[in-house]
C-alpha cells in the first residue's frame, strides 16, 4: 500500500531554500550541465586527458559550478575519513564465503 504524499507543484509553497536550488539549477549554462555530468568521473580520474583538462578549466573559471565541486570534494573527504584504516582480509574472505555458501544453499532448497 502506497501512502499518499502531498506533491509540491506550486513554487509559492516551497521554502526559499528549495526555491533557490531550483533557480540555481535553471540558470546553469549548457557547458555547466556537461561539466557537472562529468564531475564524478573527473573526481575518480577516469576521464581521458583532454576531457579532464577541459572540465578542470571549466570548474576553475565557473562560479556556477563551484558549489557543486566543493560539495563533491567534501563528500569524498567524508567518505575517505569514514573508512576503516585497515581491513582484516582473512575475516572478509570468511564473510564472503559464508554468504556465498548461504546463497548456494538457498538456491538448492528453492
Amino acid at each position: 500500500m502506497e501512502l499518499d504524499r502531498p506533491r509540491v507543484t506550486n513554487l509559492s509553497v516551497m521554502s526559499p531554500r528549495d526555491r533557490s536550488g531550483l533557480v540555481a539549477t535553471r540558470r546553469l549554462l549548457p557547458e555547466c550541465v556537461e561539466a557537472l555530468r562529468l564531475l564524478w568521473d573527473f573526481a575518480d580520474r577516469t576521464l581521458p586527458t583532454l576531457e579532464t583538462e577541459h572540465v578542470r578549466e571549466h570548474f576553475m573559471s565557473c562560479s556556477r559550478c563551484r558549489p557543486h565541486v566543493r560539495f563533491e570534494v567534501r563528500l569524498l573527504r567524508a567518505i575517505a575519513e569514514s573508512r576503516p584504516r585497515s581491513v582484516d582480509i582473512t575475516s572478509m574472505v570468511g564473510v564472503v564465503r559464508r554468504a556465498v555458501a548461504h546463497e548456494q544453499h538457498d538456491v538448492a532448497d528453492g
